[in-house]
């Protein structure tokens, strides 16, 4: 496998690690809450700046309304619920709704979940379970490995496209044999090559005069078997 090549896979497994490492170094959470009927639950999440938040509520009770708050260190609404939650489980005259959250922490410290039963008289039991992926150097894990992933990608190609500018491209039809395995290049006739020396010789005999061929080991092999030599 050729150096680009093989930084072009090496970018392209940094990048797909991307999807999944991020789920190796978040902290999963379940909790359960009891809300008396007229009254205010808070529940204190400490967050990092550029935490990511995933997470959903589910409430059982003889009705899943319930008003549901997040705010912020600073005492903003960072994102509300006041509406009926998707009910998806009707068991024996207990309802059980859901409401899904998923948030960027903007800053740093306590935020503030509430759950605001006072508009109601019966009582509430929440499951809230809550996924937190920390960022790295400020920057979500998941963007960070696409980044430099796909940015070794660019690179590979960038690389590749500098090596071709610099070296001039040849062919074996480009050259000329003067016996004995001795090879001159028609657009130059003071550059020769030794066809006798190995082939990484050449390979570096020819890198050396500024050329590049265009098949490493067709390159090679062509003049050697138009020089006769085994």
């Amino acid at each position: 496998m050729s150096p680009k090549n093989l930084v072009m896979a090496l970018g392209l497994v940094i990048a797909l690690s991307g999807l999944f490492i991020p789920m190796y170094t978040a902290r999963f959470t379940t909790s359960s809450y009891t809300v008396p009927g007229g009254e205010i639950l808070e529940v204190k999440e400490a967050l990092n700046k550029k935490d990511r938040v995933v997470g959903f509520i589910s409430i059982r009770g003889e009705s899943p309304e319930i008003a549901f708050h997040i705010y912020t260190p600073r005492g903003k609404v960072l994102q509300y619920h006041v509406e009926p939650p998707y009910v998806w489980l009707i068991d024996q005259d207990v309802v059980v709704g859901r409401h899904n959250f998923n948030f960027y922490a903007r800053e740093e410290g306590d935020y503030t979940i509430q759950f605001d039963n006072t508009n109601y008289t019966a009582g509430k039991k929440i499951i809230m379970k809550m996924t937190v992926m920390p960022a790295f150097l400020g920057i979500h894990p998941t963007n960070l490995f696409l980044v430099l992933g796909f940015g070794m990608v660019f690179l590979a190609y960038l690389v590749e496209d500098i090596i071709r500018k610099r070296y001039v491209e040849v062919v074996p039809e480009e050259f000329k044999h003067e016996g004995r395995g001795i090879f001159v290049w028609k657009n130059d006739p003071k550059v020769r090559l030794d066809l006798n020396k190995r082939v990484a010789e050449v390979h570096e005999d020819m890198k050396r005069l500024g050329l590049r061929p265009k098949s490493k080991w067709g390159f090679y092999y062509a003049l050697r078997n138009r020089a006769g030599l085994e």
